[in-house]
């Protein structure tokens, strides 16, 4: 089927079967793009983009710091974390939906475990 592929519609599509089946070349540049491997320097520039802390970044694909951090510097990026943060600068509620913000210093005593002396 893939040798049967045609340059169409003025050299802006693909095409296979007369037309039948077309992809343009907006989509097949995504197509490329998401199948692109995701280095360490991307991690960094999507965190630089998105603009959350390590934690945050480590919380929002479900691992460890130490995990985040090693993405970053050398580790291999998973193809569900990249995929993930691919997602995540293509959708903006995404983030919204499930990062979950830190706060910055200790959490507030509560007045139910507290002594009276």
């Amino acid at each position: 089927m893939f040798s049967r592929a045609a340059v169409a519609r003025y050299g802006t599509a693909v095409a296979w079967d007369d037309g039948d089946l077309t992809i343009d070349a907006v989509h097949l540049k995504q197509l490329a793009d998401e199948q692109r491997p995701f280095s360490n320097s991307d991690v960094r520039a999507w965190q630089d983009k998105v603009n959350i802390s390590n934690n945050e970044a480590a919380d929002f694909v479900g691992v460890s710091l130490s995990t985040w951090n090693s993405y970053k510097v050398k580790a291999a990026i998973p193809q569900a974390v990249a995929i993930a943060l691919r997602a995540a600068l293509r959708d903006p509620l995404l983030m919204q939906a499930h990062l979950r913000p830190r706060t910055v210093g200790r959490p507030p005593k509560s007045s139910a475990g507290a002594s009276k002396y």
